[in-house]
């Protein structure tokens, strides 16, 4: 399961409520290969690519708890939230069906 928060209105939105079914990817651990040669160049990589289903979160205990998920992977750090600053996001998450990754050191 991945947690996400978003503007509670945009284009993103609107195609998410519109269909549910979605792929994501994601990717990290970038860096340019360099050669001698235009054909010796690449780029190293990790990836993550999958299917899932969007599920919008209105309770506002769950929003609150994926919101400390999310604080938490990006910083280390616990942080709380009242109900004015959930209410003023948009949470999701994907339930994830598939997923595969790939890596090119």
């Amino acid at each position: 399961m991945l947690f996400f928060h978003s503007a509670k209105e945009g284009r993103k939105i609107n195609a998410l409520k519109e269909n549910i079914d979605i792929c994501f990817e994601m990717d990290c651990e970038h860096r340019l290969i360099t050669g001698d040669e235009a054909c010796q160049y690449s780029y190293s990589f990790k990836s993550i690519i999958g299917n899932g289903k969007v599920v919008f979160i209105d309770d506002v205990e769950e929003k609150k708890t994926a919101l400390s998920i999310l604080m938490r992977h990006q910083t280390g750090k616990v942080f709380s939230f009242d109900d004015r600053m959930v209410n003023s996001v948009l949470v999701f998450k994907i339930i994830v069906h598939e997923f595969a990754g790939k890596y090119h050191p």
